[in-house]
């Protein structure tokens, strides 16, 4: 799973995310986990690695089975 802070060009967000086993437990597949964050790069509503919807860090929600996309008109993750 790719850590890098696209905003910071820094390893930032594995210290929020140290444990994480694509697929297993609590997270996604890496291959959703990458469809995920594709979508996001495409919202509009994205800033640097924030989703202005909900004030998460994208790569941190879209890695987590029981989260969804927080868009007002819909989940686009379905």
């Amino acid at each position: 799973m790719n850590t890098l802070c696209k905003s910071c060009r820094q390893k930032t967000i594995q210290p929020v995310m140290p444990n994480v086993r694509p697929g297993e437990g609590r997270w996604v597949s890496e291959a959703e986990f990458e469809r995920r964050v594709r979508i996001c790069l495409a919202c509009p509503a994205l800033q640097a690695d924030t989703c202005t919807h909900c004030g998460c860090l994208v790569r941190y929600r879209a890695a987590l089975k029981d989260k969804a996309c927080p868009c007002p008109t819909g989940n686009r993750w379905e």
